[in-house]
Order: C-alpha cells, then sequence, then structure tokens
C-alpha cells in the first residue's frame, strides 16, 4: 500500500470517529440566572407577658388563687396580658381560649373569658388579629348566689388544662 492511500485510509478513520459518537462536535448553549427570587413564610406567634393576677370583687387583689376559698356572690377576676403576632400577606387569625377546666361547682358557677384590644372590649369568645396586637385577656369565674345549702362547699375548679390559642383562619378569596 502506498503512502497516499494509507494517508486517505487515515483521514477517512479520523472523519468517521469524529462524526460517528466517536467524538465531539461543539454545539452552542447559554444560560440566565433566574429572577424567581426567595419565598419567606410569616408568622403567627402568641406571648404572655407572665403578668397574670386574680382579684376578687369582695376582697381585692388575691394572693395564691391556690389557697383562695371562694365564696357564693363572689366573682374572681383573672386579668392576663397577651402578645399576639400574626404575620404575613392575607392572614388572619383568632385568639380563644381552649382546653376544658375542670369543674367540681357544677351549675354553681359561670364563667366568662372577654378580651380586649386597641381599647376597645370584645364580648365575643374569639378575637380576630392582624398584624400584632396587645390584648388583655379577661376571665370572670362567679359563684352564683343562688347557691344554697352545702351546693359546692370545698369543691374545686381547675384552669390547670386551660390555654390561650392563637389560630389562623382560612383566608378569604
Amino acid at each position: 500500500m502506498n503512502k497516499m492511500t494509507k494517508g486517505a485510509i487515515a483521514t477517512g478513520i479520523g472523519v468517521a470517529l469524529l462524526l460517528g459518537g466517536g467524538g465531539t462536535l461543539a454545539v452552542w448553549s447559554d444560560s440566565v440566572k433566574s429572577g424567581a427570587g426567595t419565598i419567606t413564610a410569616g408568622n403567627l406567634d402568641l406571648e404572655s407577658k407572665l403578668d397574670g393576677m386574680w382579684e376578687s370583687d369582695v376582697t381585692g387583689p388575691v394572693g395564691d388563687i391556690n389557697e383562695y376559698l371562694v365564696v357564693p356572690g363572689e366573682t374572681l377576676t383573672y386579668t392576663e396580658n397577651l402578645t399576639a403576632v400574626v404575620d404575613g400577606n392575607g392572614i388572619e387569625a383568632e385568639l380563644s381560649m381552649a382546653g376544658d377546666p375542670v369543674n367540681g361547682f357544677g351549675d354553681s358557677v359561670l364563667t366568662k373569658t372577654t378580651f380586649t384590644k386597641d381599647g376597645v372590649k370584645s364580648d365575643l369568645e374569639t378575637l380576630s388579629i392582624k398584624g400584632k396586637a396587645d390584648v388583655t385577656a379577661v376571665t370572670e369565674f362567679t359563684f352564683k348566689a343562688e347557691t344554697s345549702g352545702r351546693q359546692s362547699v370545698m369543691k374545686k375548679y381547675s384552669f390547670g388544662q386551660v390555654t390561650y390559642k392563637l389560630q389562623q383562619t382560612a383566608p378569604t378569596a
């Protein structure tokens, strides 16, 4: 085989390898950074200022409620300051009292919780919150005056399982 034939064969094999996948051909490409940004979640938070205090309409401030003995016709009021944060686009939440008290008094007592926000008292069981709000929660425990005989003597009413709850409500369209 002469030199020219050998050169032609070698060149043909080289081209075949390049075109047939044995090598690579350059192709152009380009990219651009996305401008999609970052998504950040909002916040829903409820904190107590831990300054809760009991007061009697008969005796005034109550030191240790666990040692206090309530009498028929008396109303005890518990006041606690809370801070609610409901932060997000289109988010709303409701503040309420949750949990079940242990009631040994039966129907001898009435309890009611109200909330005050921005100086406005709500007589509803829940309070709507948007943004940040300082809220005063007031729970009244009334030992009915018409309690007679020895009804409810030495009975207990425990708020130990009661909490304040801030719950996001479904967004409105």
